[in-house]
């Protein structure tokens, strides 16, 4: 090696991308969940099939709106802090709304703006998070990131539901809660990158 040239650290021992990545599997494995755990449960509350339609267009159509915006926004704000408050955001929702559940105290409006807001953040958190990987990651080591970042992206896309179904099916409220947990170790590790 030429003198004063230092070897990167391998990607696995980079703990800055360890903390985002884990963090992401976290976020993006809670938000799967819900992909399945919201309708269930608009299901079991008013067992209209129209309304759980409602409720995931809804959401569908608010990230999808707030996609533009929201790569703007990690652009001019600093991506650290945003991922973090999604992240607190999302926590504390997501508790609050499994709590509502516990006491029966849940309506299909309540979940439509839990979902909404819920959605909404993990649409921020996302291009904050991937504007961040470069930040964090030796440009020499960028393509093997994403390609650990995808894997993880598909991971997190094919279980999420799988397991929401799961913890659906031992509680209304377990989904939910699960994801509010997720979302907490998120913050936890996204906070000592």
């Amino acid at each position: 090696a030429a003198v004063g040239v230092t070897a990167a650290v391998p990607l696995r021992h980079n703990s800055g991308f360890r903390m985002l990545w884990i963090g992401q599997l976290l976020s993006d494995t809670g938000t799967d969940i819900g992909m399945l755990a919201y309708p269930l449960l608009i299901l079991a509350l008013t067992h209209s099939v129209v309304l759980a339609g409602v409720v995931g267009t809804a959401r569908a159509i608010t990230q999808l709106c707030l996609q533009l915006p929201a790569g703007a926004l990690s652009d001019r704000f600093d991506r650290r802090l945003t991922m973090i408050i999604c992240d607190a955001m999302r926590a504390v929702l997501l508790a609050l709304l499994g709590a509502l559940i516990m006491l029966h105290l849940a309506s299909w409006p309540v979940v439509l703006v839990v979902s909404l807001i819920e959605g909404g953040a993990g649409t921020i958190f996302d291009p904050a998070a991937t504007a961040a990987l470069p930040q964090i990651v030796p440009d020499g080591q960028l393509e093997q990131a994403w390609a650990a970042t995808e894997a993880r992206t598909y991971g997190a896309s094919l279980a999420g539901p799988a397991l929401g179904g799961v913890l659906f099916g031992l509680g209304r409220a377990v989904p939910f809660l699960a994801d509010a947990i997720s979302y907490g170790v998120s913050f936890g590790t996204v906070a000592r990158i």
